[in-house]
């Protein structure tokens, strides 16, 4: 093999793996608060906060598929105005908290993606009693199957 080869060889994997670590650090999205969102103004970022107990700060408009709500940040008491463009995300209502995934335009937080976390439905629980809420008695299998 000639060292011509070996360098041409090198180099090309050099340049894959540069555009390989290039591409990734651009996948990757940090969690900010909402004053560094606001600051990061059209840059992709993640904010999480709770939501308000008054459901009436958010609302769904399933006609142009556009979905706002308010976010509190835990820490400061800040809030942020949230659009998603797609459908409230079915566990909404029971979330105790939510991350956002966009970027901040000036006025609201556009997100491309929302995401929840419930409480446990059966967090403490023993583990027979998830069987007994599924309508099944411990030991055996699923009832609507034969």
């Amino acid at each position: 093999m000639s060292r011509t080869r070996l360098i041409v060889g090198g180099v090309l994997i050099a340049a894959f793996v540069y555009l390989g670590l290039g591409a990734f650090k651009d996948t990757l999205t940090p969690y900010v608060s909402f004053a560094e969102a606001r600051a990061a103004e059209g840059k992709n970022v993640q904010v999480t906060g709770g939501l308000t107990t008054d459901h009436r700060s958010w609302y769904s408009d399933d006609e142009e598929r556009r979905f706002h709500f308010l976010m509190l940040e835990e820490t400061t008491g800040d809030s942020l105005e949230v659009s998603f463009h797609g459908v409230r995300p079915a566990t909404f209502e029971e979330a105790v908290s939510v991350v956002a995934i966009g970027t901040f335009d000036g006025r609201l937080f556009q997100a491309r993606q929302v995401l929840t976390k419930c409480p446990s439905k059966y967090e403490g629980q023993d583990p027979a009693q998830h069987e007994v809420s599924m309508g099944r008695t411990a030991g055996q299998g699923d009832p609507r199957r034969p």
